[in-house]
């Protein structure tokens, strides 16, 4: 959900709708909404009153609603309305259905273009890592959308990538869920090693760990970001095969799925 500062004023009347008469204060509530969303710093009580031409009480009481439901905020020195959190939530749940519309076709295409493999997309759940799509293994052609798939810290693939974009904030709350000596020393020689990969992951744009895997079977995930550089979700492959893939079949393979997750940015 955006909102554009050249948007029009929503109107107080549709000249399409003929069945009755509109709610009105549902229509000022959209209205507050709007030139609250095209003030950077907010509107006051007088200023929202003066641009809708109406009462201070009238207007107030309109705010403390959507202050209430969440979709205003009040800010104090100065007082000032801004919008709400729940309005960033709903923006939010948009862009993750418009990123698993995008996301279902282009996991489908990599399980099948690789036989037996597994293609997913995982996104942050805290500081935990889900799986929300899944194709291929043992369910060719069906996009499955699972409901407790998490990936284990230190030894995944897409795990492995987001904790190399956590900022020192989050880190410290993963470390504090997730300590290292207890779920990471048996895969990693120390934490040192744990570091120099994640450079390694920020540097070269994914993740493909070597760690106690089975022969014939590669995880890879590579970044999907937002429009302002921020990691929201990892695609990543399961390769799986009956021998050892060679360095070049590796290098075929990453360079797929991180083209594969450029094309959901």
């Amino acid at each position: 959900m955006s909102f554009s500062r050249d948007r029009a004023p929503v109107p107080m009347t549709s000249p399409s709708e003929s069945s009755g008469p509109l709610i009105q204060s549902l229509q000022r509530g959209m209205r507050i909404l709007e030139l609250v969303a095209q003030a950077e710093a907010g509107l006051g009580l007088g200023e929202l009153a003066r641009r809708m031409d109406l009462g201070k009480t009238t207007v107030h009481n309109l705010a403390r609603t959507l202050i209430a439901t969440g979709h205003l905020a009040q800010r104090r020195q100065p007082t000032r309305y801004v919008l709400g959190p729940a309005l960033f939530e709903l923006a939010g749940r948009q862009r993750t259905q418009a990123l698993h519309e995008r996301a279902a076709p282009v996991l489908l295409a990599l399980s099948a273009e690789f036989p037996g493999s597994v293609a997913l997309l995982a996104e942050s759940a805290g500081v935990e890592v889900r799986v929300t799509l899944r194709a291929g293994g043992g369910n060719p052609g069906v996009v499955e959308r699972p409901l407790d798939r998490f990936s284990p810290p230190y030894a995944n693939a897409t795990s492995l990538l987001f904790l190399a974009h956590r900022d020192e904030q989050e880190r410290r709350v993963f470390e504090a869920r997730h300590p290292f000596w207890e779920l990471g020393a048996h895969l990693w020689p120390d934490e040192r090693a744990l570091e120099d990969y994640l450079q390694q992951v920020r540097a070269e744009g994914y993740a493909a760990p070597e760690l106690a895997q089975p022969s014939g079977v590669l995880p890879i995930a590579a970044p999907v970001f937002s429009e302002r550089g921020e990691l929201v979700a990892a695609l990543g492959l399961a390769y799986r095969s009956d021998k050892k893939p060679t360095a070049a079949v590796k290098r075929r393979l990453i360079e797929r799925v991180r083209t594969a997750a450029r094309s959901l940015a």
